[in-house]
């Protein structure tokens, strides 16, 4: 990516009979030994190295004639290539973020090369053989064709690190227009959101998909967005951040257990007005403020445990929500730490450990005369001032002193001496 990058930067200093020739013509369809001659002669060319401080832009478009064909093609491809690169990178993800890259059967080192190029994120290279323990920031995954991702992607889900919330960029080296909808359809079982994936097969057009438009709901998606080419998208994170019509009007099937005060089983109580528990106020109070509805549908036994194995997968009650059966599951869950990687959770009053918090007022700024007198209580300043005056008419009687004034100085001094600490910093 470097060599390429020279040639279209600075097209007279490279070397034709190097390697990257060959990498060009495979990787754009030239005929390698037309492209070399071309170079030749364009190096040779007097006319054209009296424009090598022009615009690299200005230099391919004005001044190279129509004669270098395959250079042009190669210099033009390569300026929308790291254009397009540059464009999405740093619209989708922010400066300075760990994006994990992954490769799944692509075999093209150019990307992940420009990207690094750039230095606008740090990107860590990893397959999807091997787990990673670290929290994922972003993805940027390459994939050969539609199969290999189909089979390969799940064994992302598998490890703590993997985080379905972030910025997804998922790039197909060969797929049709038609496969687009079934890629999307796996990501949203996933409840990949945030994402864009670009058909390198067609001139690198660029896909997303919004299952929160036309009351979705997040489970379905009624139109694939096209964003069209890579280098003309117009590409806004604020899309993905504002749901069109949000949760309103969606149903949610809830798992629960009858375990009070945080659920009470809804389907047994035959009073008129029905008692609810903690769990089921907070999902009830949710509900009417974003316009969802709530249908209680599997109760499980609160003997049940739900383990998280290795694989991330769960096993128990917590499992219905990885099958799909129900979305959302209440019943005084205590927050472990597998859960917690394994699931999306609203916080509430059961974290992995148990503490008691009291929350007081921040204190303002006073003056150092307030902090004296703050020390102490009213009674305590009085036992001082009582003890200070016995002992000073004891002293000056037993040693009859006639400088009062100037002892009571040096008693008083005495005394404030002592009410500081002094540190030594060696």
């Amino acid at each position: 990516m470097g060599k390429l990058s020279l040639f279209l930067k600075s097209p007279f200093e490279v070397d034709v009979a190097a390697e990257w020739t060959d990498v060009a013509a495979k990787l754009f369809n030239l005929s390698k030994p037309s492209l070399q001659m071309e170079i030749i002669d364009l190096q040779e060319d007097v006319s054209l190295q009296i424009y090598k401080t022009v615009s690299t832009e200005e230099f391919w478009v004005k001044h190279v004639p129509v004669k270098y064909e395959n250079c042009k093609k190669l210099a033009i491809n390569l300026a929308t290539m790291f254009g397009s690169t540059y464009s999405i990178i740093t619209h989708w993800f922010e400066k300075g973020s760990e994006v994990t890259y992954v490769d799944i059967s692509y075999n093209n080192n150019e990307l992940i090369k420009s990207v690094h190029e750039m230095k606008y994120v740090s990107v860590i290279s990893r397959t999807t053989k091997k787990k990673v323990l670290y929290q994922n920031e972003g993805y940027m995954i390459t994939a050969k064709n539609l199969r290999v991702f189909k089979d390969e992607f799940m064994f992302l889900l598998m490890e703590e690190g993997w985080k379905p919330d972030v910025y997804f960029l998922i790039v197909f080296k060969e797929i049709e227009l038609s496969e687009i909808n079934d890629v999307l359809k796996i990501l949203l079982h996933y409840h990949v959101f945030k994402v864009l994936v670009i058909n390198g097969a067609s001139n690198a057009d660029v896909y997303t998909y919004n299952p929160f438009e036309n009351y979705g709901c997040g489970k379905v998606f009624t139109r694939t967005i096209s964003y069209g080419k890579c280098a003309k998208a117009n590409i806004t994170k604020s899309f993905f951040l504002k749901p069109v019509t949000g949760l309103k009007n969606c149903t949610f099937e809830v798992g629960f257990y009858n375990l009070p005060p945080y659920v009470i089983n809804p389907n047994k109580d035959q009073r008129k007005e029905k008692l609810i528990g903690i769990d089921q106020y907070v999902l009830q109070t949710l509900s009417e403020l974003e316009q969802f509805k709530v249908i209680y549908t599997y109760k499980f036994n609160p003997g049940e445990f739900s383990g998280i194995g290795d694989d991330m997968r769960a096993s128990g009650p917590l499992s219905f929500i990885q099958k799909g059966d129900i979305e959302i599951m209440i019943g005084g869950y205590h927050l472990m730490h597998k859960r917690s990687e394994a699931f999306g959770y609203l916080y509430g009053h059961h974290s992995e450990n148990d503490g008691l918090i009291i929350v007081v007022k921040k204190a303002g700024l006073v003056s150092n005369f307030k902090n004296t007198y703050i020390e102490f209580n009213a009674v305590v300043w009085t036992l001082l001032g009582v003890a200070f005056i016995l002992f000073f008419v004891v002293f000056v009687k037993i040693f009859d002193i006639r400088d009062k004034c100037g002892t009571i100085l040096v008693m008083w001094n005495v005394f404030f001496q002592h009410g500081f600490k002094h540190w030594v910093i060696s």
